[in-house]
């Protein structure tokens, strides 16, 4: 059987608020580690948004296409 998933990071940005406590948002970014895959979300941020962690993870080859998840392009979900 084929593997139907495709390997991509999930990255979580807090967003400041009035508040004080951030809200959170989350991107999907295909590229090849945590390192580029934090650096290609934290270059389309607003200023005062910061991406704070990347975890691995695998969505179906389907997602992808459906989202117009490219590689290096974030994709907010």
């Amino acid at each position: 059987m084929q593997d139907n998933r495709v390997p991509c990071y999930s990255v979580k940005v807090e967003i400041p608020t009035e508040l004080g406590h951030p809200a959170v948002s989350y991107f999907l970014v295909r590229v090849d580690s945590q390192a580029a895959a934090i650096q290609a979300v934290e270059e389309i941020l607003p200023g005062t948004w910061g991406a704070v962690e990347a975890t691995l993870t695998a969505i179906r080859k389907e997602t992808v296409e459906a989202l117009d998840l490219r590689r290096g392009i974030p994709r907010q979900i």
